[in-house]
Parts: structure tokens; C-alpha cells; sequence
């Protein structure tokens, strides 16, 4: 998609009903449109933050009042396990507790907090264990599908691990060929995952900070953007792909 189609779609995304409609009126792929909301609500969370926290007392009070944790999450837009979190803390819960009671709600003594824990579970995409366990399982999968497609280029390679131990580069790309190789027209020296969807904001970050870099040390590369990317953004001597490429590559 271009950067206007990105635009249109992302003012459209705020809640997992959006997702529902974009895919079906669209064709727009879910896991791409999940991961699109997902980020918007991370940036809104790192936005507001602060100043919900320091609300804290007053959403314990309210809540003792009768609201409970996904109305009030609803009331200040903020995620439910969040505002979970903030109220439950206001209650002296420790952090490794609430992250116990997330896990198994069932075993919370308080029948409330028990019931309103199965709540925030269900409704929260963004910060519930499930959707943690379902991202890190993304993970796992993007980065054996990589390692394959390294290991089929036929090159010698070395991992960001076993480059950082050996020669101590500051920056280092998930994959390191020994020797670069063609892929499609392009001489590449280097892989680099990103378990994301590539928005233009988030491209020209990823390029300043870490692609640029690899560049100036070791040579043109391939970025990997899992979820898509917007396809009129420029990354000078990077390769951008996405996961359609792997089932084209494996068709040949």
C-alpha cells in the first residue's frame, strides 16, 4: 500500500470492530490490521500515560464506587489491563502479583476482582498474556522462516549474538553474511527482522537509527517488515520485503 491508502486506514482503526470491517469491505489482511491498531494504541498509551497514572487514587475511588476496570479503561481510553494495573497498585498489589492474578484470574480470592480479571483479559489485544504469548509465538516463527531463507541463500552468516561477541560492533543486523549475495537484482550483506508493520514514521525511524548504520559498516541489506509496509517510503540501499516475499521465493 502507498502512504495516502496507509493514512486512511489508520484514522480508521480503533477498536478490533475496525479490523473486522477494513478486512472484510478491503480484503485488508487481519494479522497486518491487528498489528496496525496495535502500535496506535501503544503510541497513545506512551502518550498518556503519566498523566493517567497520576489519576490513580481517584480511579481507585471510582472504582470502589462500582466502576469497574474496563469502564473506566473505556471512559479515559486507556487499555484495560492497564487500568487494571493503576487501580490494583493503588491497592498495594505488587507488580509480580498482578502479573500472577493476569495469568490465573480463576485463583483471585476476591470475586470481583476475579470476575472484572476475566474481563480485562478478554477485551485487551494489546496487553493481555494471550496476546503477549501470540506475539512472542510471531516471533519464534518469523525468525525460524528467516533463519531458513538465510540458511537457502547458500552463504555463511552469523547471527546479531555471535556478531556482538566476536567483534563488538555497537550495531548489528540479525543476520550477517559472510559474503554478500544477489537477491532479486540487489548484491545484499545483511538481514534484519522487524516483527511490525512498516508505517512511514516507523521506516524512516528504523533507517536513521539502525539501518543507515548497517549500511555504513557492512553494505546494503534486506529489511524484513512481517506485517507489510507502506511501499512509497525510500530506504537508500535497503531491500524492503514482507512475508509474501518468503511464499514467492519458496514457489521459484
Amino acid at each position: 500500500m502507498d502512504s495516502t491508502e496507509y493514512y486512511f486506514i489508520i484514522d480508521r482503526l480503533n477498536t478490533p470492530a475496525d479490523v473486522d470491517f477494513l478486512n472484510e469491505k478491503m480484503g485488508l489482511s487481519r494479522d497486518m490490521l491487528f498489528n496496525i491498531l496495535a502500535r496506535k494504541v501503544v503510541r497513545n498509551v506512551l502518550r498518556t500515560f503519566h498523566r493517567i497514572k497520576a489519576k490513580q487514587r481517584h480511579l481507585l475511588d471510582d472504582w470502589k464506587r462500582g466502576k469497574s476496570f474496563c469502564e473506566l479503561a473505556a471512559r479515559e481510553g486507556f487499555p484495560p489491563v492497564l487500568m487494571a494495573s493503576f487501580v490494583l497498585e493503588a491497592k498495594r498489589v505488587s507488580k509480580k502479583q498482578f502479573q500472577q492474578m493476569l495469568r490465573n484470574p480463576e485463583k483471585v480470592a476476591d470475586k470481583r476482582i476475579c470476575a472484572e480479571l476475566k474481563e480485562v483479559v478478554e477485551k485487551d489485544f494489546v496487553y493481555s498474556p494471550r496476546s503477549s504469548d501470540i506475539q512472542r509465538q510471531h516471533g519464534k516463527d518469523a525468525e525460524l522462516k528467516l533463519s531458513e531463507f538465510v540458511k537457502r541463500l547458500g552463504v555463511e552468516y552469523m547471527t546479531e549474538y555471535e556478531n556482538k561477541a566476536v567483534k563488538h560492533h555497537q550495531r548489528t543486523p540479525d543476520f550477517l553474511l559472510k559474503k554478500p549475495v544477489m537477491v532479486e537484482g540487489m548484491k545484499v550483506h545483511w538481514v534484519e527482522s522487524k516483527a511490525s508493520f512498516g508505517s512511514p514514521e516507523e521506516m524512516k525511524r528504523d533507517y536513521r537509527r539502525q539501518l543507515e548504520p548497517y549500511v555504513k559498516h557492512f553494505g546494503p541489506g534486506i529489511v524484513v517488515y512481517w506485517y507489510g509496509y507502506v511501499e512509497d517510503v525510500a530506504l537508500p540501499n535497503v531491500r524492503v520485503i514482507d512475508e509474501n516475499f518468503f511464499t514467492r521465493e519458496q514457489a521459484k
